[in-house]
């Protein structure tokens, strides 16, 4: 039996806040997980200057090393 569209337009009605409320959830969670990305950027940038400047100072160092021997 098909619904009519008076009761399908009352359940949408009904439902509505419901579905504002995840709606609205979802917005916060977004921005938290965008400003979240940015930190793990940010973090992610600041390791591989450090490992680039390790690797330098291991690269260095060989070189030392074979100039020694």
């Amino acid at each position: 039996m098909r619904r009519s569209t008076f009761n399908y337009i009352e359940d949408m009605l009904r439902d509505y806040p419901r579905y504002m409320d995840n709606y609205e959830q979802l917005k916060v969670d977004n921005k938290r997980l965008k400003k979240r990305n940015e930190w793990l950027e940010k973090d992610n940038h600041e390791l591989n200057k450090e490992i680039e400047a390790a690797y330098e100072r291991i690269r260095h160092l060989t070189i030392r090393i074979e100039e020694l021997f």
